[in-house]
């Protein structure tokens, strides 16, 4: 029987999903099955911000939209966000680990 892990991404924040996709490929490289779900602003994840488009919605899927992030890039983090200043300094740091190994 083999081991399997189930992720449910609910969260559309940088950090918490850089967590669970680095829990996914730890899990995936040590034989499991991994299997992801994306509900909720999870799925900010993984919509495409080049095919999304306001045409045929309605006024408050228009004024939604507008206000949530556009694509992976410009998701927040969960705490200390500072207007992005937060999250810029998180990718500088891993950025520096990475350089170093």
């Amino acid at each position: 029987m083999s081991k399997k892990l189930n992720i449910l991404m609910f969260s559309g924040e940088y950090d918490k999903a850089l967590a669970a996709l680095i829990l996914a490929n730890s899990a995936k490289e040590m034989g499991l099955d991994v299997t992801l779900f994306f509900s909720f602003w999870g799925l900010l994840l993984v919509r495409d911000p080049e095919k999304m488009t306001l045409e045929d919605k309605t006024a408050y899927v228009k004024m939604f939209e507008l206000v949530t992030p556009n694509g992976i890039e410009e998701l927040p983090l969960s705490k200390l966000n500072m207007a992005g200043i937060g999250k810029r300094m998180l990718q500088e740091m891993m950025e520096d680990v990475e350089d170093r190994a």
